[in-house]
């Protein structure tokens, strides 16, 4: 079984066992358009299934089958399939060739196919042995009428043949029948027991492509097998046409004799120039067949491409129908869907009418307790207007004493306003004294934190003091002269006398600083029972 990829002229054979597709060099069919993967996909025959099953290598894009993506997924192959791999790529159209392999030549085997094998009598070639499709007969010259069309009908499409084999081209002085094969290029004569000795060059190199070959020359002569059998038919039409000829020949001697006898019958004569007229038709019509079959002879190269394109066309119409019957199989599964949903809707309509008829009758009984509402409504907006009315006298006459009660307020609040006035110029007093206190507080604070600075600077050089006398006592120039213990205290007294009145200086500043804070707590007191006062006025 061999199988090809076919795609826009090229023609790529596969593996006998697997194919693998992908963008690296290393794989059979290596493919460099966008969205291939270095390997994409896997076509494998399987033999116990008799088919080719197709692998996606779980690819980022996937693999299509007539459209169909396929992602991390097997799926069987049948041939016309139209496989894409990735994007942006090409389709490539299986192709299955049905037709029996040749088996291998041993050493003890003929170089000649069995087809080709035969005795010591030479055998004339002959249409191919298997039974062709039902072909349309062409009319015969009898049944035509006088300038009708001459048509030929081409042979009808063989199935399982190859796309990729070749047309053989026709070559001037060339007959159009199957030669012999000892006169064929890349045939072997030989009669029945004789085996050849020796391979020839050729087929001891590539075995492989030699069988191709044959089973391309023998597809060659299947065709012109089928061409022959056109031919044939024409070649009895034209031999009875003959034999109508001249037995029409034979009529017309008759009647001319007759004629000669009869001259006065004037039907006799007018069915003497009818039977002229048609032979002369006849005669034409002969010399037009002998025409066409001179033109398909020399049109032979052309039919066949005609064939060729017919079979191609065959091809992807049935691939179009089979993508018509998934799409029609997929279409009817949807009809089926809606109206499954269209059922379940009415039901739903349904449901929906009889609930409405439910809330038309609580509407019109809420309606009937809504009359009896509005009544009662009524009845009590008249009670209550009275009652109102009488709501309101007694507010007017509260309104009244309130009034009074009012003025009596104004003239107090006058009295009021007066008092916190005077208050107010008291506060500002008050709040002017504050601010001078809070300013003379704010220095004397400077003040304490200048005699901390300065104590502590003072503690500091008592520190390097100490630290340089010690030194001095200690790294002296003349080490051998000691401090005494005297001196060190003195100057040490001193520093401490220093220290005591720095230290006494900062009490004194802590005791003013502290006097100021109590005056400005009594300036707080006094201004907060003044605001208690105005508040309670």
């Amino acid at each position: 079984m061999k199988a090809y990829l076919n795609t826009q002229g090229l023609v790529f054979k596969l593996q006998p066992k697997i194919t693998r597709v992908g963008r690296h060099q290393d794989n059979d069919l290596c493919l460099r358009n966008a969205g291939v993967e270095e390997s994409h996909a896997l076509i494998e025959w399987q033999g116990a299934e008799h088919c080719y099953v197709l692998t996606d290598l779980d690819s980022s894009h996937g693999t299509y089958v007539n459209g169909c993506r396929i992602h991390n997924a097997s799926v069987r192959l049948s041939p016309g399939n139209q496989l894409h791999f990735g994007y942006g790529g090409s389709a490539y159209e299986l192709i299955v060739d049905s037709s029996t392999p040749l088996p291998l030549l041993g050493r003890d085997q003929s170089a000649a196919p069995p087809v080709w094998v035969w005795g010591g009598a030479p055998i004339n070639p002959h249409p191919p042995t298997r039974s062709p499709a039902p072909r349309t007969r062409p009319a015969s010259a009898g049944a035509k009428q006088p300038g009708q069309s001459h048509a030929l009908t081409p042979p009808p499409h063989r199935l399982g043949r190859s796309h990729a084999q070749t047309t053989l081209s026709h070559r001037p002085g060339q007959s159009h029948g199957l030669t012999p094969p000892s006169h064929r290029p890349g045939s072997w004569p030989g009669n029945t027991g004789s085996r050849s000795s020796a391979r020839s060059p050729v087929a001891s190199q590539s075995l492989q492509s030699l069988q191709h070959l044959l089973q391309e020359k023998e597809e060659r002569v299947l065709r012109l097998g089928d061409d022959v059998c056109r031919l044939s038919v024409f070649e009895s039409e034209c031999v009875r046409k003959d034999h109508l000829i001249s037995s029409l020949r034979d009529e017309v001697s008759a009647l001319t004799h007759q004629l000669t006898h009869s001259q006065a019958q004037v039907d006799v004569t007018h069915t003497l120039n009818s039977l002229q007229t048609e032979i002369s038709l006849k005669t034409q019509q002969i010399q037009d067949l002998k025409d066409q079959l001179c033109e398909l002879q020399l049109s032979g190269e052309q039919v066949k491409q005609v064939v060729t394109d017919r079979d191609m066309r065959i091809s992807s119409l049935r691939a179009q129908l089979d993508r018509l019957k998934s799409d029609n199989t997929k279409n009817s599964g949807l009809v089926s869907s809606l109206q499954g949903d269209l059922l379940s809707r009415d039901r739903h309509t349904l449901k929906l009418t009889a609930e409405i008829d439910g809330l038309r009758q609580d509407i019109r009984h809420k309606d009937a307790q809504l009359q009896n509402l509005s009544n009662k409504f009524s009845r009590k907006q008249q009670t209550d207007s009275l009652a109102h009315e009488e709501d309101v006298n007694t507010l007017k006459k509260s309104v009244e004493s309130l009034d009074a009660s009012l003025r009596d307020t104004k003239r107090d609040l006058r009295l009021i306003s007066s008092d916190r006035d005077s208050l107010r110029e008291r506060l500002q007093d008050k709040t002017q004294d504050l601010s001078s206190l809070k300013v003379e507080l704010d220095r004397q604070r400077q003040q304490l934190v200048e005699t901390q600075n300065q104590q502590q600077n003072t503690h500091n050089q008592l520190q390097v003091l100490r630290k340089q006398i010690l030194q001095a006592t200690t790294t002296a120039t003349n080490p051998s002269h000691t401090p005494s213990d005297q001196e060190v205290l003195e100057a040490v007294r001193a520093l401490a006398g220093q220290e005591g009145a720095l230290q006494s200086r900062v009490q004194e500043l802590q005791q003013q600083h502290i006097d100021k804070e109590e005056e400005m707590e009594e300036l707080k007191n006094s201004g907060e029972e003044e605001r208690r006062k105005r508040e309670r006025h």
